[in-house]
């Protein structure tokens, strides 16, 4: 019990992860409230930050794979829960999120290297380190991180019918948004595999740290080409929205001009017919039979 509360009190535990690793992981998630509004912003922040503090917390004392692994999952469901808007955006949101958060951790281990010339990273070198600590892994990580949460908004509001509003409420139909999401969810996979593997076990030496890097240009590079596919897809579904919309107006439109139609030439009929009465009864009258005309206006 006592090297349990001695790894939890340590003074790396305390600065690394209970300061650094909840700062920068509460950054993440105001990034996240940025692209997609929280159904409650209260509730958003309160489990938001309980959670990611009793995780960070406990960090010395999880398995390192697999600690790694329902961080992961928990920091990917707590957005899909908490957000507002469609479902394929929140899945969208924060599944970016986890990758763009990766690319930051990436730039921050880079510039720590270049900053020490150190090729491993663990909380006693960063201690004796720790202006480097400020300099990569909250400096660049930090703008590296909001750079590209600024884009995923841009991207997700662009291309994405976030659910937000009546000119978003556009449906996600067709099995090529089913394969997007398989698609983002293999991406993550492999990202965040590859980036426990080079934090985790190689403390990303320089050649865990290349092939993260080299993963995620690949993968970026497929992902403008989708998201390029998927406006296009997007807008086709807009437009044939309007489309639909702008027949269905007509077709009323045109209802309504045959109902007055109709209604015109009922009164051009009751026109007519009221000439023809006014003509008997006036013949009938000059005649002077006028009983006669009394009896048919009775009748009429």
């Amino acid at each position: 019990m006592q090297d349990v509360f001695a790894q939890l009190l340590s003074p790396g535990n305390l600065l690394m992860n209970m300061v650094g690793g909840v700062v920068l992981t509460a950054f993440c998630f105001w990034l996240i409230s940025r692209v997609l509004p929280p159904r409650s912003v209260k509730a958003y922040w309160t489990i938001s930050l309980s959670v990611i503090v009793v995780m960070m917390f406990l960090k010395p004392l999880r398995d390192p794979v697999v600690g790694s692994i329902i961080y992961g999952a928990v920091s990917i469901l707590l957005p899909i829960v908490l957000l507002k808007g469609s479902l394929f955006a929140r899945v969208l949101t924060s599944l970016m999120y986890m990758v763009a958060m990766t690319i930051g951790e990436v730039a921050g281990v880079s510039a720590w290297y270049a900053a020490t010339g150190l090729g491993v990273v663990d909380n006693d070198i960063v201690l004796a380190n720790f202006p480097a600590y400020i300099f990569g892994m909250w400096g660049i990580n930090m703008t590296v991180t909001g750079l590209l949460m600024m884009g995923v908004r841009y991207l997700i509001h662009r291309f994405v019918p976030c659910g937000l509003s009546e000119d978003e409420a556009v449906k996600v139909e067709g099995t090529w948004s089913t394969a997007y999401i398989i698609f983002i969810i293999m991406q993550f996979t492999v990202i965040f595999e590859a980036a426990t593997y080079g934090f985790v076990v190689q403390a990303w030496s320089p050649e865990s740290l290349l092939l993260v890097s080299v993963l995620l240009v690949v993968f970026a590079l497929v992902d403008v080409l989708l998201f390029q596919i998927m406006g296009r897809t997007i807008t086709w579904a807009r437009e044939q929205s309007r489309a639909e919309a702008l027949e269905g107006s007509i077709a009323a439109y045109l209802r309504e001009a045959q109902e007055m139609q109709a209604l015109l030439d009922g009164t051009a009929k009751l026109r007519h017919d009221i000439r023809n009465h006014r003509s008997v009864v006036e013949v009938l009258c000059e005649r002077g039979d006028f009983e006669q005309a009394k009896t048919y206006l009775q009748e009429l």
